[in-house]
C-alpha cells in the first residue's frame, strides 16, 4: 500500500456509495494540532480488472475537524455505485489560522499493513499495549509501522497518530516478547498441572499400597497353617522360588498400570531374577514415552535424559534425537532463539538440523531488525554466509540506522556506517547527502574550512560544489590580504574552476616564491614561480632564479644540470652565452671521463659554439670505437657509418663488418654472413668466407631436398671446394624430377646447364623437343592460314626463355600473331578486346608509342567536369556516366554510348582531347562536358 506520510489527515474508514445512496462516507483523522476547516481530495474508481474509469476531484468545506481526533466526510458522486474499489487522495488541508497543506508530486511511501488476524497473541498485544493495537510494530526501512496501524518516517521518534515511543514499541512489543510471555504463561500452567498429576498419582499409589497390605494380611492369616504344616518339608522351595516369583508378578503389574518407578524398584529388587534388569530399563523406556506424550518442554527434556541414561538400550538414542529435535522446535516457537541454534547445532545431520538452525539464525537476525538492534542483527546475518538473502540484510543493518542517523542530523554516525558499503550505490548517494547536511551545519556554526570539506565530499549533489566555493572563497580572499599566501593557497586550490580562484592561486604561489628568492632559497622559489605560469610578473623572476641555480649547479661541476638551468634563464643577463659554455665543459669533462655517448649529447646541443663542432666528431670516433671494443658489432657499425671518412673510420667499420659476420657464421647465421661477406668485397679473407657462408646454406638447402634453392646458392661459387659436383649432382637431380613431373621444358632448361654430364644433352633437347614440337608445329600452321587466334591459343603458356636451337624463332612467331591478331581486333570496332593483347607485348614494335596511344584509350581513366559530374571510362568498355552504368565506343572526334554492348547509340563530339583534359558535346543537346583527369 501508498501513503503520503507528510498529509495531517488520514483516512480510517470509508464506505462505498451504492445505487441507492450515491455517497462516499468517509471517516477522516486530523494528525495535528490545528483545527481543520476544509479539504480538496481526489477520488479515483477503478472497475474489477484495476482501470481507473472515473476521477473526481471535490473540495469539503465547513469542517469541524478538532486537532487530533475523528471526523466524518460526506462526498455525493455519479456513478459511484459502479465501481469495483476507490483511491481516495487528499491534496489540499485548510485549517482554521488560515495554513494550507499541499500535497507534494512524488510523496508517495510504499509500506505493508501490519493487522493481524484475530488470535491469542493479538489479544494479548492489546491487553497489553492498548486496545488499539492492531499487530505488532514493522520497521520497513524507509518507514515503520505503529502497533495502532500508522506507517511513520524512520526518522520519526514517535507515532504520529497514538504518540507511543518507537523504541518502546520495537523493544517491548515485539514479536518475539509477545510470544516469550504466552510460552511462560503456558509453561507455568503446565508446570502446574504436572504436580498436580503427579501428586493425584502419589496418593492413588498409596491407596492401593494401603489395600494391597490389607489383602496381604488376610493371606498370610489364611496360609499360617499351611505353611506350618509344610515348614519342615518345604520351607527352601518356597524362599528359593515362590517369593521372587510373586515379587516379579507384582512389578509386571506395576509396568502396565504405568506405575513406572515403583515397577523399577521392584525389578531392581529382585538382582539377576530372571529379566528383572532389562525389564527395570523398559520401566524407564515407557517413561519416556509417556513424558513425550504430554509434549511440553518440561517432559520432553524429561524423556531426553532418561533415552539419554539408557544409552543403546532398543532405539533410545534415535529416540533421544527426535526428543531433543522435538524441544528445540518448541524453544524455537516459544522466541529463545539462542537455545534453539544451540540444540539443532548439537543434532548435528539428524534430518534437516543444520538446516534449521541457519533458518533460526536468520529468523533471529529479522526480529533484531525489526527491534533496531543492528549490530546483533548483522553479526548473524554476516554468519550466515550466502544464505538466501543475508548478505543484503547485513548491508541494510548498516543503511537502515545510517538513514535514521542521517534524519536525526547525526552525520559523524550516519558517515561511519555507509563508509561500510562502498559497493552499494543507495549507500553511497546516502553518503552525499550526509556530507552536503553535514556541511551546511558546520556552515552555519562559521567552520567554514570544515563545511568546504563535508561539501567537497558530497561531490555532484546538488549544488555542493557551489557551497563549498562560497565557504572556502571568502576566507581565502581575507588570508590573501593578510600575506597569509600558504594558506590562501590551499583555499583557492580547492575551488579552482570558482571564478577567478585558479589566479588567485598563481598570485598566491607567486608571492610565495618571491619570498623564497628574498630569503635565497632559490630551489623553493623555483617549485613556488612554476605554480605560476599565468602571472606576468612571475616570468623575469623565475628566470632570475634559474641564473642563480646555474651558478651554484656550475660551482658544483653540475654541467649539464647548470647549462639547463641557464637554458631556462633565456634572455636573463648572460644565460645564453653562459648555457653553451656549460655544455662545452660538460661535454669535455665526459670526454676525459670516457664517456663518449653523453659527451656527444651534450655537444650536439652547441654544434657551432667553438670547437664544439670538432669534439662532438671526436666524441663520436671514440664512442665507436670503444663500441667495437667492447664487441657490439652492430652499434659500432652504426656509429662508424655516420662518420663518413673522418680518421680510420673506413678501417674500423670494415673490422666492425667483417667481425660481425664471423659471429654470424659461427652462430651459424649463414644468411647473414654471406651478406655482410659480400659487401666486404676483397677484405681480407671476405670473399673465401662468403663461399664458406654459401656452401654451408646450400648444404642445407640440399639436407631439407629443396634442390632449387641448392642450385640457386652453388651457381655462384662452384669453384669453392666439392661445390661444382653438388652443383652437378642438384642440377641432374632436379632435371629428372621435372622430368618426372611433366614440367619439360623446365627439365630441358635443366639439362641444357649440365650438357657435358653423362647423357644431359640428349636429355636436354628430347625433352625441348616433346615440350616444343606440338605447339610449334601447331602454330607454323596456323601462320601459314593467317589465323593469327590459334597461333597465339597454340603458344600462350609456353616458357619461351631458354627454347635450344630448334626454336629459337618460337617468340617471334608469338609475338607477331598477338600483334596481328590485336589489330584485327580493334579494326573489328573491339578495341577494348585488342587492348588485353597489345598489353602482353608493350614492347613489340610500335605497341607502346602508337597502338596503345590511340583514342579509344586515351579516354580509360576517371574524369571530372567542372560542375562535378563523374565521368569514368574502364579497360573493359563499360563506363560511369554522371552516375549510370553504360558501354561505350570511341574513335575520332566521336564517342558513343548505349546501355547495352549491342545497342551504342547515343553520340558526343570529342571536342577536344589531352592527356588531362578532356572536352565532350552532346550530339542532340549539345550539352557540353568541360573535364579534368582526376585518375
Amino acid at each position: 500500500m501508498k501513503i503520503n506520510l507528510s498529509c495531517p489527515v488520514e483516512l480510517w474508514h470509508f464506505k462505498l456509495p451504492s445505487e441507492a445512496y450515491p455517497v462516499v462516507r468517509l471517516n477522516l483523522f486530523n494528525l495535528s494540532d490545528k483545527a481543520v476547516t476544509s479539504i480538496q481530495a481526489a477520488l479515483l474508481s477503478f472497475d474489477s480488472e484495476g482501470n481507473q474509469f472515473m476521477r473526481q476531484v471535490e473540495r469539503v468545506g465547513g469542517l469541524e475537524g478538532a486537532p487530533r481526533s475523528a471526523f466524518e466526510v460526506m462526498i455525493a458522486m455519479e456513478d459511484g455505485h459502479l465501481a469495483h474499489y476507490m483511491d481516495f487522495i487528499i491534496e489540499k488541508v485548510w485549517f482554521e489560522d488560515g495554513t494550507v497543506w499541499r500535497r507534494g508530486t512524488g510523496e508517495m511511501s510504499e509500506y505493508k499493513p501490519n493487522r493481524m488476524d484475530p488470535s491469542r497473541q493479538l489479544d494479548l498485544l492489546r491487553q497489553m499495549a492498548g486496545a488499539d493495537a492492531m499487530g505488532y510494530p514493522s520497521d520497513q526501512g524507509a518507514v515503520w509501522v505503529c502497533l495502532c496501524g500508522r506507517p511513520n518516517a524512520a526518522s520519526a521518534t514517535s507515532c504520529v497518530r497514538c504518540e507511543r515511543d518507537k523504541h518502546e514499541q520495537f523493544t517491548k512489543f515485539n514479536k518475539a516478547a509477545i510470544e516469550t510471555l504466552i510460552y511462560r504463561r503456558d509453561s507455568e500452567m503446565e508446570e502446574k498441572a504436572l504436580a498436580a498429576r503427579l501428586e493425584a498419582g502419589r496418593m492413588q499409589e498409596e491407596r492401593e499400597a494401603r489395600e494391597k497390605r490389607r489383602k496381604k494380611r488376610i493371606r498370610n492369616s489364611l496360609l499360617a497353617l499351611f505353611i506350618l504344616a509344610l515348614l519342615a518339608g518345604g520351607t527352601y522351595a518356597t524362599i528359593t522360588y515362590g517369593i521372587p516369583a510373586y515379587n516379579y508378578y507384582q512389578a509386571e503389574q506395576l509396568l502396565g498400570n504405568r506405575q513406572y518407578d515403583l515397577a523399577k524398584e521392584k525389578y531392581l529388587a529382585l538382582g539377576d531374577y530372571r529379566q528383572s534388569l532389562e525389564m527395570a530399563r523398559e520401566a524407564d523406556y515407557q517413561k519416556a514415552a509417556s513424558f513425550l506424550q504430554n509434549g511440553n518442554v518440561t517432559a520432553i527434556k524429561s524423556a531426553e535424559d532418561l533415552y539419554l541414561a539408557l544409552e543403546d538400550y532398543k532405539d533410545s538414542a534415535q529416540r533421544y534425537q527426535a526428543a531433543h529435535y522435538s524441544r528445540a522446535e518448541l524453544v524455537l516457537k516459544n522466541g529463545d532463539y539462542g537455545q534453539a541454534i544451540s540444540m539443532f547445532t548439537a543434532l548435528g545431520a539428524f534430518r534437516d538440523s543444520a538446516a534449521r538452525a541457519q533458518r533460526a539464525q536468520y529468523d533471529w537476525a529479522r526480529l533484531l531488525m525489526e527491534e533496531m538492534d543492528y549490530p546483533a542483527a548483522r553479526e548473524k546475518l554476516l554468519a550466515l554466509g550466502d544464505y538466501e538473502d543475508a548478505a543484503s540484510l547485513a548491508e541494510d543493518c548498516l543503511y537502515l540506522p545510517a538513514v535514521a542517523h542521517l534524519g536525526n542530523k547525526e552525520y559523524a554516525q550516519a558517515e561511519a556506517l555507509l563508509l561500510q558499503l562502498p559497493a552499494h550505490q543507495a549507500a553511497q548517494l546516502k553518503l552525499q547527502e550526509v556530507y552536503y547536511g553535514w556541511g551546511d551545519m558546520l556552515f552555519l556554526a562559521q567552520q567554514f574550512e570544515d563545511a568546504a570539506k563535508k561539501f567537497l565530499s558530497a561531490g555532484d549533489y546538488l549544488d555542493a560544489f557551489r557551497r563549498a566555493s562560497e565557504c572556502l572563497y571568502e576566507p581565502a580572499l581575507v588570508l590573501f590580504e593578510e600575506k597569509q599566501y600558504e594558506k590562501a593557497k590551499g583555499y583557492f586550490d580547492q575551488i579552482l574552476a570558482y571564478r577567478d580562484s585558479q589566479m588567485m592561486s598563481q598570485q598566491a604561489s607567486f608571492h610565495l616564491g618571491k619570498q623564497a628568492a628574498e630569503a635565497g632559497l632559490w630551489q623553493t622559489a623555483k617549485e613556488r614561480l612554476a605554480e605560476a605560469p599565468d602571472v606576468q610578473d612571475a616570468v623575469p623572476l623565475l628566470k632570475e632564479v634559474n641564473y642563480k641555480l646555474a651558478e651554484t649547479a656550475l660551482a658544483a661541476s653540475q654541467y649539464a644540470e647548470a647549462a639547463s638551468l641557464f637554458d631556462e634563464a633565456g634572455d636573463f643577463d648572460d644565460a645564453k652565452d653562459k648555457a653553451q659554455q656549460a655544455w662545452f665543459d660538460g661535454g669535455i669533462a665526459m670526454m676525459n671521463a670516457r664517456d663518449y655517448a653523453a659527451a656527444a649529447k651534450l655537444f650536439e646541443r652547441i654544434p657551432d659554439y667553438k670547437t664544439a663542432g670538432e669534439e662532438l666528431v671526436r666524441a663520436r670516433y671514440n664512442m665507436a670505437i670503444s663500441l667495437l671494443e667492447k664487441a657490439e658489432y652492430a652499434d659500432a657499425i652504426a656509429a662508424f657509418g655516420a662518420l663518413g671518412d673522418y680518421e680510420q673510420t673506413k678501417d674500423y667499420l670494415d673490422k666492425a663488418a667483417y667481425q660481425l659476420a664471423i659471429l654470424s657464421l659461427e652462430n651459424k647465421e649463414y644468411e647473414e654472413a654471406a651478406e655482410r661477406f659480400l659487401k666486404l668485397g676483397d677484405y681480407m679473407d671476405a670473399s673465401k668466407r662468403y663461399q664458406e657462408a654459401q656452401h654451408a646454406r646450400a648444404l642445407a638447402a640440399l639436407n631439407a631436398g629443396d634442390l632449387n634453392a641448392a642450385i640457386d646458392l652453388l651457381s655462384g661459387i662452384r669453384a669453392y671446394g666439392n661445390a661444382d659436383e653438388l652443383y652437378v649432382s642438384a642440377v641432374y637431380q632436379q632435371a629428372a624430377a621435372e622430368e618426372a613431373a611433366g614440367n619439360l621444358g623446365q627439365a630441358a632448361k635443366l639439362y641444357a646447364l649440365i650438357p657435358s654430364h653423362q647423357d644431359a644433352q640428349e636429355k636436354s633437347e628430347a625433352n625441348f623437343k616433346s615440350y616444343y614440337e606440338t605447339a610449334y608445329q601447331a602454330a607454323k600452321e596456323a601462320q601459314k592460314a593467317r589465323n593469327y587466334e590459334a597461333v597465339v591459343e597454340a603458344l600462350s603458356g609456353l616458357d619461351m626463355t631458354t627454347t635450344g636451337e630448334n626454336y629459337a624463332d618460337i617468340k617471334d612467331i608469338y609475338e607477331d600473331a598477338v600483334y596481328r591478331y590485336a589489330d584485327e581486333l580493334y579494326a573489328d570496332k573491339k578495341p577494348y578486346e585488342a587492348l588485353k593483347y597489345y598489353r602482353m607485348i608493350l614492347d613489340y614494335k610500335d605497341v607502346s608509342t602508337r597502338k596503345i596511344t590511340r583514342v579509344p584509350y586515351q579516354l580509360i581513366g576517371k574524369w571530372e567536369s567542372t560542375k562535378g559530374v563523374i565521368l569514368e571510362f574502364r579497360d573493359d568498355g563499360t563506363c560511369l556516366f554522371d552516375g549510370k552504368e553504360m558501354y561505350y565506343y570511341a574513335r575520332q572526334y566521336l564517342l558513343q554510348l548505349g546501355d547495352r554492348p549491342d545497342e551504342i547509340n547515343i553520340s558526343y563530339s570529342i571536342v577536344y582531347q589531352r592527356d588531362n583534359a578532356l572536352t565532350i558535346q552532346h550530339a542532340k543537346t549539345k550539352a557540353m562536358y568541360k573535364c579534368t583527369r582526376v585518375e
